[in-house]
């Protein structure tokens, strides 16, 4: 194609949040069985090459603050040794990093309900797991990470200029819990973080409203509404297709249709 043919690229912007989300069943089993539950079962059910140290900090300095919780990891080859050490590095028991298996695709979802409070990595958020969990009624905490200088304290931000200098992926879980209708969950830097975190999970009245939310949140959240994604995806190819009849050249933003089709 010569030079002069190319065109910069131009971006399809559709409401509420870029991914797909699945048709999911409801989970009709039982969560696996588990052990005496003491306190609250913070959990960060993503890879551990999304944590970095600033975010595991914060999170070990969340189990200094509720002596009786304990945080729920995935067990990924080379990191439960490393991470178990550094916590025991930082005064908390080695008992306090429950490590699980990753349960078969489908059940998982019954073994995610095990979870009280779901935390983020800010450095790169979730983005499959976050909408499973959103999915099983699990209250997730979300910042955006990659702030600029002085954007926020350098942690990160959920809303205004403050995530300008973060990329998709470090933006990604503020969008699901919006889409989910529980913006309440968008921290702004790591003193909203953990403020969020123990003021939600540190008052068992409010971790129970904040879930009950989140459980209903599946029945009408824009997350969770793929017909209507559907509808606006169309909508978006249709008005890309008239514009390039057109010959123009031009961002496409498509508006947010609030009746669900019947």
């Amino acid at each position: 194609m010569r030079a002069q043919a190319c065109r910069p690229p131009r971006a399809l912007y559709l409401p509420c949040t870029f991914p797909v989300p699945s048709l999911y069943l409801p989970c009709t089993g039982l969560p696996p069985a588990s052990g005496p539950r003491r306190g609250v079962v913070f959990a960060y059910l993503g890879q551990h090459l999304k944590i970095d140290p600033t975010t595991f900090e914060s999170w070990l300095q969340l189990l200094r603050a509720t002596p009786r919780s304990v945080l729920w990891l995935l067990r990924w080859p080379g990191s439960p040794p490393r991470l178990a050490a550094q916590a025991a590095a930082e005064g908390i028991r080695a008992d306090r990093l429950v490590f699980g298996e990753r349960a078969a695709q489908g059940d998982h979802l019954c073994a995610f309900r095990l979870a009280d409070f779901a935390l983020d990595s800010p450095v790169y958020n979730s983005g499959a797991t976050g909408i499973d969990l959103l999915w099983s009624g699990v209250p997730l905490l979300a910042m955006a990470g990659g702030m600029r200088e002085g954007g926020g304290g350098g942690g990160g931000g959920g809303g205004g200029g403050g995530a300008s200098g973060s990329t998709i992926f470090q933006r990604n879980a503020l969008s699901l819990v919006a889409a989910a209708a529980q913006p309440y969950m968008q921290a702004h830097d790591w003193g909203g973080y953990a403020s969020l975190a123990l003021g939600t999970a540190g008052r068992p009245a409010t971790l129970a409203a904040a879930q009950r939310r989140a459980r209903e949140a599946r029945r009408g959240a824009p997350l969770f509404d793929t017909d209507a994604w559907a509808r606006h995806f169309e909508a978006g190819v249709r008005a890309a297709w008239h514009v390039h009849a057109a010959g123009a050249a031009m961002h496409i933003s498509i508006a947010r249709r609030f009746a669900r089709a019947n």
